[in-house]
């Protein structure tokens, strides 16, 4: 980031695109999370992850990257994270249950 524009603030609006979305849509995205389902969801929001993230490497691949356009593209992608992260923690312990709950841990003496 410090290469297309060495600005303190325009540094920080890259961790702001990073960190905003978390903070506006995390209690929408548990709600839709708990509506709709949740795998579908998480289908969903992946693919629109990776468009973007294509998009956005071939837009660096040409050469035609910019402070603004990095601003942009972190706001989408944190948005879609952050719509995504209430189904993952949602799912995710569902799909292990009673797998792991037998065995020792390492920890133990």
């Amino acid at each position: 980031m410090t290469t297309l524009d060495p600005d303190p603030f325009v540094v920080s609006m890259v961790q702001f695109a990073a960190t905003f979305p978390m903070f506006l849509f995390a209690l929408p995205a548990g709600a839709i999370a708990d509506v709709v389902d949740r795998r579908r969801l998480l289908v969903l929001t992946q693919m629109t992850a990776a468009v973007l993230a294509g998009t956005f490497g071939f837009i660096v691949f040409l050469g035609h990257v910019s402070a603004g356009g990095l601003i942009v593209f972190t706001l989408l992608a944190a948005t879609a994270a952050a719509l995504v992260m209430p189904a993952w923690q949602a799912v995710f312990p569902s799909s292990y249950r009673g797998r792991f709950s037998n065995r020792p841990s390492r920890s133990t003496a």
